[in-house]
């Protein structure tokens, strides 16, 4: 049970659209993204890509500074603790990064596929 709560302890749980400006940039970047369609399911696949490319930028922030943490170590014990929590950066960034791609490739098959309304 205890990993399933790691993410809060991280920081990493909270909803991507939590704060008006995160709202914003979603917004922002699932129209840029959705390249002027006017689709519903392209703006539905959007919307889900840019979620996921905001939460890997989440994930990079959150590892920049356990690095940062790491290179201010004072003691062996808080390196050793540092590197431990970099070490789990690397499995959310990667998996973050997986759904990004992942997500970025149902964009492109759902615009390849849409209907234009004009």
């Amino acid at each position: 049970m205890r990993s399933s709560r790691n993410s809060y302890r991280h920081g990493l749980a909270a909803k991507i659209s939590a704060t008006e400006d995160e709202r914003r940039k979603l917004d922002t970047l699932a129209r840029r993204l959705a390249d002027g369609s006017n689709d519903y399911w392209v703006g539905e696949a959007a919307i889900h890509a840019a979620e996921n490319f905001l939460y890997l930028e989440r994930v990079k922030t959150k590892k920049a500074e356990v690095i940062e943490s790491l290179l201010k170590a004072t003691s062996a014990e808080d390196f050793q603790q540092g590197a431990r929590e970099l070490a789990k950066f690397e499995t959310y960034e990667r998996k973050a990064r997986s759904r990004w791609k992942r997500s970025r490739r149902d964009l492109e098959a759902r615009k390849a596929t849409a209907i234009e309304v004009v």
